[in-house]
């Protein structure tokens, strides 16, 4: 889909390069205007506005679950 008149980026109010963070009601919960070439500082960033919306302290509270092992194939083709 193209934005010919440019509205998502006047309502969106960030640049190209910047990062939104929308909960799955559709709330914008946060808005980094300009973005940065740095990982780690973009992941920094994130991550501290991800505990700010869920109220943690830091990311290492969210519980995860252990993956399962990938299962081996066996070798039997999917299509035929």
């Amino acid at each position: 889909m193209q934005d010919l008149y440019c509205e998502w980026q006047r309502v969106r109010e960030i640049e190209e390069a910047g990062a939104l963070l929308v909960r799955p009601d559709g709330v914008v919960a946060w808005r980094n205007k300009e973005g940065t070439l740095d990982v780690g500082d973009a992941a920094e960033k994130l991550g501290r506005a991800i505990c700010t919306v869920l109220n943690l302290p830091s990311l290492s509270t969210i519980p995860r679950e252990r993956q399962s092992e990938p299962s081996k194939p066996s070798g039997t083709p999917l299509f035929a």
